[in-house]
């Protein structure tokens, strides 16, 4: 099962496309969580916001260290708890 957390400006498109794939639990929040990727427990990828387009992304930062991993991960179940179901 994927699990994702959803900035509100998106709820619509992707409440559209679940209507058709109804394979993964999403939710969304009002925060604004900062965009990252956690790889098998143990990889980061952490994506930077463009300064001059903020709608877009800038950069990507790969970080190979469990301790950082997991430290997110827990992160994430934070936001998890807090945020809204989709369906």
């Amino acid at each position: 099962m994927t699990s994702q957390i959803l900035e509100e400006e998106y709820v619509g498109t992707m409440a559209k496309f679940f209507e058709v794939i109804d394979k993964a639990e999403v939710k969304h929040t009002q925060l604004n969580p900062m965009a990252f990727d956690i790889i098998d427990d143990e990889k980061v990828l952490l994506k930077v916001m463009n300064p001059v387009k903020p709608d877009e992304f800038f950069a990507w930062i790969f970080v190979w260290q469990k301790k950082i991993a997991l430290e997110l991960k827990t992160k994430f179940q934070e936001l998890w708890v807090s945020a809204i179901e989709l369906k």
